[in-house]
């Protein structure tokens, strides 16, 4: 029996100690992240660009990472839906800002519910033959744990990369891809 709690006390010590340690890992890794990103499609045009991106409705046929999108209702008269990563992982976007063709501010819709924001702004300029797009991502992820999990698991760039190589698929334009320090 005394074995049995010593056992479990070290179990619970080990525990206790690796989410301490991740927690502190968290706390010291800022909460704001900010990424910028220049892409450059050499043979598309500003305006179909512009049309792929803001046409949410579309966005399975082209995004590698989005099974299905579902609108929602509009916020404050701006255009909402909710997109699928798998049948049951999502986000909800929010289209805040539109000045066809050169801008687009998009935003998670449900912040509280994933528990972190992030809002993402499109720059399209038209170049001699096609259209240069800076991307500005802008997030916050306040819960230490969950910072040092997202720092240790996954690539800030990564999805800001597949979505570009997705529109220059489709576009049958690849993008030449440029990460901003």
């Amino acid at each position: 029996m005394k074995r049995l709690r010593r056992i479990c006390l070290v179990v619970f010590l080990v525990m206790a100690g690796v989410i301490l340690g991740v927690w502190g890992y968290g706390s010291t890794l800022s909460a704001e992240k900010d990424l910028v990103v220049n892409a450059t499609f050499t043979a598309t045009p500003i305006q179909p660009l512009f049309a792929l991106l803001t046409d949410f409705s579309k966005t399975p046929t082209w995004k590698s990472t989005t099974i299905r999108i579902e609108e929602l209702p509009e916020v404050s008269g701006h255009p909402v839906w909710r997109e699928y990563t798998s049948d049951t992982d999502h986000i909800d976007l929010m289209i805040v800002e539109q000045m066809p063709p050169t801008r687009l501010v998009v935003q998670i819709a449900n912040a509280n519910e994933v528990g972190f924001t992030g809002k993402w702004t499109y720059t399209l300029k038209p170049t001699q033959a096609g259209t240069a797009v800076t991307i500005h991502e802008q997030s916050q992820i306040p819960d230490p744990i969950m910072r040092a999990v997202y720092t240790l698991m996954t690539d800030p760039s990564q999805t800001i990369q597949t979505e570009l190589t997705d529109l220059g698929s489709t576009l049958n334009d690849p993008p030449i891809i440029e990460f901003v320090d």
